[in-house]
């Protein structure tokens, strides 16, 4: 339980809020979706050249954008882009053993909360065709 801790808290510590790069993206998983009622969560995890990990989201959301993320009660850096879509930022290194466990993510949005689980396997996809280049 401390290392999960540790490695979210890490997660948020190494997760700079900036927008995302200009290139184009190099890597990415499929696409992970989970209904919730009317709102559909959709999330893919990409790699983009060897410096920038992402997750990114896209949540249909009838009236509202989301406001923050949350990992294990963690709370991530969560970049707006544009309408309802973001992202939250990570190392290579987190990226890499989230490959091994995944982890689960709460988007809050005004007083609902929309919950993911971003599978290691994501991950492993995007880390997968990084490692074919």
């Amino acid at each position: 339980m401390r290392v999960l801790a540790f490695l979210f808290l890490a997660l948020a510590a190494c997760a700079p809020t900036k927008r995302l790069p200009d290139g184009p993206v190099t890597y990415q998983s499929s696409v992970v979706s989970e209904q919730h009622g009317d709102t559909l969560v959709m999330a893919r995890v990409m790699a983009m050249g060897s410096t920038d990990y992402v997750v990114y989201f896209s949540v249909a959301l009838p009236t509202q954008d989301i406001e923050y993320a949350y990992a294990f009660d963690t709370p991530m850096p969560y970049v707006a882009e544009t309408g309802s879509s973001g992202f939250i930022t990570m190392s290579q290194d987190i990226f890499q053993k989230l490959s091994k466990t995944g982890f689960d993510v709460v988007l809050v949005g005004g007083t609902e909360v929309y919950p993911i689980n971003v599978p290691g396997s994501a991950f492993q996809e995007a880390l997968g065709f990084e490692a074919a280049s």
